[in-house]
């Protein structure tokens, strides 16, 4: 049936119950066709422009041209217009928030949007929950295009961010389930399984309550099948053949655990779907496929036998067919054992300097116990000291550049430090009581506290606010964050969060006074631009210090707030 402009005319005849009546009449789009839609974009345009029109139609309106954009009658432009170009703020937050929940699904077809939202996140309403919740779901969505793992994990760790920020208004457990699973993939791809388990278990927590109050059903479900394909990603990269002893067997649960990654999905908004299937896209070629080059290179002949039995089921046999597929990508060069070792290595421990690897190997190879020894003492370091500075400066730098944490007490700025550095698989306590208290008569409270796996101090970080040169104030902190630390760490951290005018003037004001200062322990030398990457608005120095014949290193780390 071709288009009737009268549809539209006799709504503006209607009173507002025959209105509400219209648009649960669910306008059926094949009354319309694509040369209408000028008249359809001005149609909507003028129900959300109408002060009289109740904010229902307005939104029945959005969501009518959402349809039409859906069905191919409305060009990505029209859409745009609606909700973007022509827009007049408002002050309904119902209504803000639906626009930027549509917002978000038009993401791929104009990427300034993500800047809009990004300014819509700085306000003091759920219009900034609404926006950090979607800037969230859009990084989620840009972690697909990214091609190395570096780059997914840095895009998730953005993600992160927006979801705890979202998570923080009441009642926005959608926000906290997407933060954990954004956690739970960056320990996928960090080999930290002590923290995904962790992950998995509050995941699990928060789907039952979800499930239980939820009046959404396909939410909990969304949620429920990236649940399955965390769970069952994790046991594909456990998988050890030495230990199959029937291969048919293991080898379909190995098809179905894939499936349930691959083929596992929930029929939601187009931008939902998309996010999901980046999620599975990124866990298969990133994670999965690595390790079937890795594991399985050894079972090619199992896996040939099996072809060959003929009552094997369709679906193992292409299974099969793409896992062997997979294994052979590589020529046979590059099947090595150097590069078994090599992948195998990266996995296990992805902080360690792939120069060191190909010592490692050789050393191995030479048995040269000195090297294989000095090079195990790092492996089992934890994730080492140059990482957690580069994580440490990684946090500062995106506290810098998020508006939520502008003009925010001391505390929320380590917490946030505190929680990034978690997420980059760092365990960490805030507020902790130990050492001495700058009067030296009792447990001092340390703002962020790292340990290692074991639960032992690692290292310290000092956060504070200046907003002058102030030397009594800073003196404080410079002297009791040695008080704090009673075993004498290697190294700590002072993290100050500087809100002056002339940046620069402060910072050479700042490292004389290092330099002069009386430390408990002696200065023997103070050394700037101690990162690897120089910022304009981030300062960063190293002092190094005599503490019982042995050199403990003290960094500083100043960031202009505004």
């Amino acid at each position: 049936m071709c288009f009737d402009i009268a549809i539209l005319d006799t709504y503006k005849t209607k009173n507002q119950a025959e209105k509400l009546n219209f648009w649960d009449g669910q306008l059926p789009l094949c009354n319309f066709e694509k040369q209408n839609s000028r008249q359809l974009v001005s149609f909507v345009h003028q129900i959300i422009a109408d002060s009289q029109e109740a904010i229902y139609s307005k939104c029945q309106a959005i969501d009518f041209s959402i349809r039409m954009f859906l069905a191919d009658i409305l060009k990505d432009r029209n859409i745009l217009d609606i909700l973007l170009d022509s827009w007049e703020p408002t002050d309904d937050i119902h209504l803000e928030t639906l626009r930027i929940k549509r917002l978000a699904l038009l993401y791929p077809y104009d990427t300034d949007i993500q800047s809009v939202l990004n300014e819509l996140a700085q306000s003091d309403s759920l219009v900034s929950t609404e926006s950090n919740y979607q800037l969230g779901l859009i990084n989620l969505f840009v972690a697909r295009e990214k091609r190395s793992i570096d780059e997914v994990v840095e895009v998730l760790r953005i993600a992160y961010v927006h979801f705890d920020v979202a998570s923080k208004e009441e009642n926005r457990i959608d926000a906290s389930l997407f933060k954990i699973i954004t956690n739970s993939i960056i320990y996928i791809f960090c080999n930290n399984w002590l923290e995904f388990d962790k992950c998995i278990k509050e995941l699990e927590r928060l789907i039952f309550i979800q499930r239980i109050y939820s009046w959404t059903p396909d939410v909990v479900t969304l949620h429920r099948a990236i649940y399955s394909k965390l769970y069952n990603a994790k046991l594909i990269i456990e998988k050890d053949t030495k230990n199959w002893l029937n291969y048919k067997a293991e080898f379909n649960q190995l098809c179905m655990e894939f499936f349930n990654i691959q083929n596992q999905s929930v029929k939601s908004d187009l931008f939902s779907m998309e996010i999901e299937h980046g999620i599975s896209d990124n866990l298969i070629t990133k994670v999965i496929e690595p390790v079937f080059k890795t594991n399985f290179y050894s079972v090619l002949c199992k896996i040939d036998c099996l072809l060959n039995d003929d009552s094997i089921e369709e679906n193992q046999a292409g299974f099969l067919i793409y896992l062997k597929d997979v294994i052979q990508q590589q020529s046979e060069t590059e099947i090595s054992e150097y590069d078994f070792f090599n992948q195998s290595i990266i996995r296990t421990f992805p902080h360690l300097p792939k120069s060191k690897i190909r010592i490692f190997y050789d050393a191995i190879k030479d048995s040269n116990l000195q090297i294989i020894s000095n090079i195990l003492d790092q492996l089992t370091n934890s994730n080492g000291y140059d990482k957690l500075f580069e994580r440490i400066m990684h946090a500062c730098v995106t506290l810098q550049g998020t508006r939520h944490y502008y003009g925010s007490e001391e505390n929320i700025r380590n917490k946030f430090i505190a929680q990034l550095l978690e997420a980059s698989g760092f365990r960490t306590k805030d507020q902790t009581q130990w050492g001495l208290s700058n009067k030296g008569i009792s447990d001092g409270e340390i703002d962020v506290q790292i340990v290692d796996d074991k639960g032992t101090a690692y290292s310290i970080i000092e956060g504070l606010i200046l907003k002058s040169l102030d030397t009594t104030y800073l003196n404080l902190h410079l002297d009791k964050i040695f008080k704090y630390d009673t075993t004498g760490l290697e190294y700590i951290f002072i993290v100050s969060y500087v809100a002056v005018a002339d940046f620069s003037s402060f910072w050479n004001k700042y490292r004389e006074h290092i330099r002069n200062h009386d430390f408990q322990y002696p200065l023997d030398s103070f050394e700037e631009n101690v990162y690897k990457e120089n910022y304009s608005e981030i300062k960063t120095g190293r002092s190094y210090h005599q503490r019982n014949g042995t050199i403990v290193y003290l960094y500083h780390i100043c960031i202009k707030m505004p």
